[in-house]
């Protein structure tokens, strides 16, 4: 089937041609003189009853008809004119939302851009009586009358623009204006913010901006600040003017609406002006003076090759008359210029600033004599154009003082500082006024009394004028120093460590020597104070020196221990018996002298070594320092006696010797006492496995369970060694140990 009027619109937003007609029209489409403004019934049905269509920038309608189909397109069974569909379509005639080339096209005699073409809008009294997406507007016709017609809204927002009459039809009464959006050009905005204006569309504000033609007003723009071409826009071309900007300058070029979308600003960057013939920063002038890569050119007015003046800096040469060359101080005369030779002619001939310069062409040879003594300086000699004083001598000299008339060649030398004769030493020995001074070698402030000189004052070694040293070569040795227990004479009055031994050595402040100090040609420790016991039986340790520094004397007591022996192995302190059920006992004491050594004997008793809980030997006896200052103190532990042989453990933080784990051939846990009864006891471990095999036997006599050893006595009398590690500085510091048995399990170590 045909549909009659089968023609759409959908406005995207563009311009409005303007209408003509015989007169202005009111809101309603109301002529000047109260009547209608045509009594087409079929346009003003068409105003008053067309849908909307699809919505534009505001959410409104894109077009009048409901349906988004263009001129020529296919929309179902709706086919526009021209079309063949198998019937032929009623033409659209001149109806809102009909296509139109110009006015005279339409019914309401005003044909407007919307962003699929132009179509035929309708005359209008408000704001409802135009589809969704248009609005109510006041245009003029072609005589300049006005009339209200419906207008798409937005038809030229972020269109690219120049002036503020781009942004609204030519027949339309709008406050739309061209923005300025600083160097990326100029867009058209929609005004906002007025009582009866719309809202701004989905990202978009109304702001108040700078617009074409100075102030400011308030627009919808984008919130991004970023505008892009819609079908209208790349259809008409539009475009704008932008810049780009440096410090350099500022260089303009446009941006224009293609079918690719908006172009990037064409002007180019503006740099620093170069000598290249072109406008590098776009200010109209091309290679201005200054410019980079530039010349520097002098004027040479008698073109002697070198020019005066500051010069200019030219990116072209600038021709005769100028120079590259500066340093002319008389342009007019082409025989003064730098690199002459100067002459005796008072002028300054080479531009240095001097006229007559030392050496000049035709110049005199003058000699240097101040005092006026006869002797000039040898080698001061200058050659002059004219005598020039103090240069006025016509002889070489050779005066060594030419301000002091008394010092020359043959003149005697004498104790001023001078050097009188011009021999190049002043005050020698033996001038006139010397004193004796002496050989001082160790630098204590005297010298031997047999070693001197008559000088004006020291020199080198011979700086002192005092004698008596005996020994010139130890600066501690001289008459005013005090006496030492070193085995010299100090003081050198021929006696040596003479004096009070407490004066010579003297102890620390506030130091107890607990001994005495001697001096047998250096201080040292003579004797400490011995152990003592009072009448009443109370005993104090004696005193020793360890760290052999007589200022702190017998530093070191010994501790009460000492009184108990423990000195040596057959001396050793006696613990007493240890079971091993846990029992431990703590010792300290102190090793002095360096040499000594402490000795402790522990009888450890294997309490239940045939009834052990669980048939485990617990038996662990194990001895390490609780307190060991800088690990000074080491440990020996012997087993059974004394004996090197019997030392298990030498040199040792921590010593132990338990039974309380199992291996293949060692330990005790767990142990058995059981005996095979079908086998009497062996002679030997070897017999032992012949008769019961290996499962069932410990070193025999006597059997056991199968996976144990059999259970022993491990009782026995150890003896503990603590002593000072040589390695160790000596000090006064003492020593704690903990002795146990069965108190810790084996260390596996």
């Amino acid at each position: 089937m045909t549909r009659k009027h089968g023609w759409t619109c959908a406005v995207l937003a563009i311009g409005v041609a303007a209408g003509c007609g015989g007169g202005g029209t009111t809101p309603g489409g109301r002529d000047r003189d109260g009547g209608t403004a045509g009594d087409d019934a079929a346009s003003q049905d068409l105003r008053d009853t067309r849908d909307p269509g699809r919505k534009d920038l505001w959410g409104g309608d894109l077009g009048p008809g409901g349906e988004d189909v263009g001129v020529g397109e296919d929309a179902g069974e709706d086919v526009g004119v021209g079309e063949d569909a198998g019937e032929t379509a009623e033409p659209c005639l001149g109806a809102f939302g009909c296509p139109c080339k110009k006015n005279e096209n339409c019914q309401s005699g005003f044909c407007v851009d919307s962003p699929e073409g132009k179509v035929c809008t309708q005359f209008c009294y408000a704001a409802e009586d135009c589809p969704e997406g248009w609005g109510c507007r006041q245009v003029v016709n072609t005589e300049g009358e006005p009339a209200w017609v419906c207008i798409p809204f937005g038809l030229y927002l972020c269109r690219p623009c120049r002036e503020n009459s781009e942004c609204a039809s030519s027949i339309e009464v709008s406050e739309n204006r061209c923005v300025s959006y600083a160097a990326s050009g100029s867009f058209c905005g929609v005004k906002c913010g007025g009582e009866d204006d719309r809202p701004c569309p989905e990202g978009y504000s109304c702001q108040n901006v700078p617009i074409a033609g100075g102030g400011t007003l308030d627009q919808c723009v984008p919130d991004d600040g970023t505008c892009e071409c819609n079908v209208l826009a790349i259809q008409v071309n539009a475009s704008t003017d932008c810049y780009v900007h440096n410090e350099w300058g500022t260089c303009t070029g446009s941006r224009q609406c293609l079918p690719t979308g908006l172009t990037a600003c064409d002007a180019k960057t503006p740099g620093r002006e170069e000598c290249n013939g072109l406008d590098d920063d776009c200010d109209g002038e091309t290679d201005p003076e200054g410019a980079a890569g530039c010349t520097t050119y002098y004027q040479d007015v008698d073109q002697d090759g070198y020019g005066m003046g500051v010069g200019t800096c030219l990116c072209k040469d600038p021709g005769s008359g100028h120079t590259m060359t500066p340093g002319d101080c008389n342009d007019v005369n082409d025989g003064v210029h730098p690199g002459v030779q100067e002459i005796c002619n008072g002028m300054d001939d080479d531009c240095d600033g001097t006229t007559d310069d030392e050496g000049a062409a035709g110049c005199v040879e003058y000699s240097l004599d101040n005092d006026g003594d006869g002797y000039g300086v040898a080698g001061q000699t200058k050659c002059l154009c004219q005598p020039t004083a103090p240069y006025t001598g016509t002889e070489k000299q050779y005066d060594c003082d030419d301000t002091n008339g008394d010092i020359y060649p043959t003149a005697s030398e004498k104790c001023d500082g001078l050097d009188n004769d011009c021999d190049g030493i002043a005050d020698p020995e033996n001038s006139k006024g010397c004193q004796p001074w002496y050989y001082d070698g160790d630098a204590d402030g005297f010298g031997s009394s047999s070693k001197f000189k008559c000088l004006c004052g020291q020199v080198g070694l011979y700086n002192t004028q005092k004698s008596g040293d005996c020994d010139d070569l130890d600066p501690m040795i001289h008459p005013l120093a005090s006496e030492a227990c070193n085995g010299k004479d100090d003081n050198c009055n021929g006696q040596t460590d003479e004096g009070d031994p407490v004066d010579l050595c003297p102890p620390k402040a506030g130091v107890d020597l607990h001994g005495s100090v001697g001096c047998e040609g250096q201080c040292k420790i003579l004797g400490c104070d011995p152990a003592a016991t009072d009448p009443g039986g109370n005993y104090t340790p004696g005193w020793y020196d360890v760290n052999e520094d007589f200022h702190d004397g017998c530093e070191c007591q010994a501790g009460m221990e000492e009184k108990d022996g423990g000195e040596a192995c057959n001396h050793a302190v006696s613990i007493g018996a240890m079971g091993d059920n846990g029992t431990k006992v703590v010792l300290g004491g102190n090793i002095v002298p360096a040499d000594d050594e402490d000795w402790y004997v522990v009888d450890a008793r294997d309490l239940f070594w045939d009834a052990e809980p669980n048939a485990c030997d617990l038996f662990n006896l194990k001895i390490f320092f609780t307190k060991n200052p800088d690990n000074t103190f080491v440990m020996d532990l012997y087993r059974g006696s004394c004996a090197e042989t019997d030392n298990i453990c030498s040199g040792s933080l921590v010593a132990e010797w338990a039974t309380n784990f199992y291996s293949a051939t060692a330990g005790e846990c767990g142990c058995s006492t059981v005996t095979k009864e079908s086998c009497s006891p062996p002679p030997d471990y070897d017999a032992c496995v012949q008769v019961a095999g290996a499962d069932f036997c410990n070193p025999c006599p006597g059997y056991a369970e199968k996976g144990k050893h059999q259970c022993s006595d491990n009782g026995k009398k150890f003896y503990i060694r603590i002593r000072r590690d040589k390695t160790k500085p000596p000090s006064c510091e003492s020593y704690e140990i903990e002795v146990s048995n069965g108190l810790y399990p084996w260390s596996g170590t």
